[in-house]
């Protein structure tokens, strides 16, 4: 087998190397891409995803201050009534007392 020359060296870089260097290029540009796209479905994944618990969360904190202010009214209303029936009771009581 012969030596090759410049040319021919040339020539075969020509036909296999720079072929594969195309094919290269072209499947790292197709890869980007692609990777680029689904980055960005991703991004659009997520924000749709924090945008929905930004919702739910305000919608719990709705519903927790709404709890508050049942069961502050609740405690009120049990606090009123509580001193009522002892005030009531004590009026009860000191009139059995005085009769006996």
């Amino acid at each position: 087998m012969s030596e090759l020359n410049s040319d021919q060296l040339q020539s075969i870089q020509h036909i296999l190397i720079d072929p594969l260097r195309e094919t290269i290029r072209t499947e790292i540009r197709l890869n980007h891409d692609q990777l680029t796209d689904t980055i960005n479905r991703l991004e659009n994944i997520i924000q749709s995803q924090s945008q929905t618990q930004l919702t739910r969360m305000s919608s719990m904190e709705r519903e927790i201050a709404r709890f508050q202010a049942f069961r502050r009214r609740l405690i009120t209303i049990y606090s009123a009534l509580t001193v009522v029936l002892s005030m009531i009771w004590s009026i009860i009581h000191e009139k059995v007392l005085s009769k006996l």
